[in-house]
């Protein structure tokens, strides 16, 4: 998920969702990862609401990692000088970061309009060149490794999380 910043002129991915007095909450982490951000419904407008393959719905307005959902873990983040420190919050942030990595958060790059095709087991073939090549189910947006072509498309295998009631 990404969200732009009214307060600070900024793009920031979403680690998680909670709700508070019926309002709806954001956790964020500056660039330099040096401080947790909580935004509100009223200081953002949603750029891609794409929930991460990561999270765990609980109830409607809270969504976030399983390791994240402990009693008091979001107060001990918000408290910290330094939320890395907190293991649990960094090794998630990590793979939260490597599932959106197709976005540089301060230029926005819509979704590709190209789809790899599908050959076999973690196999792909890029439509623009026919380079095949390896990729996982955890990134949405791959690059085609073929140097002279480098083309952004679709990854046709990445996985999409469903939530159940």
């Amino acid at each position: 998920m990404l969200i732009y910043s009214l307060q600070f002129n900024e793009n920031y991915l979403v680690y998680g969702v909670y709700e508070v007095n019926n309002e709806r909450r954001y956790i964020c982490c500056s660039e330099q990862c040096s401080w947790i951000t909580i935004f509100s419904d009223e200081k953002i407008q949603m750029i891609d609401n794409k929930p991460s393959i990561y999270w765990k719905k609980y109830n409607e307005n809270r969504f976030m990692p399983e390791e994240w959902n402990e009693e008091g873990f979001l107060y001990r983040l918000i408290d910290e000088a330094s939320p890395l420190k907190e293991e649990t919050f960094k090794t998630m942030k990590e793979k939260i970061d490597e599932e959106f990595d197709y976005y540089e958060l301060g230029k926005i790059e819509p979704d590709s309009e190209i789809t790899a095709e599908v050959l076999e087991d973690n196999w792909v073939l890029c439509p623009k060149c026919s380079e095949a090549f390896e990729v996982t189910d955890k990134k949405r947006i791959i690059e085609c490794p073929n140097t002279t072509c480098m083309t952004r498309m679709n990854n046709p295998l990445y996985r999409k999380r469903e939530y159940s009631n």
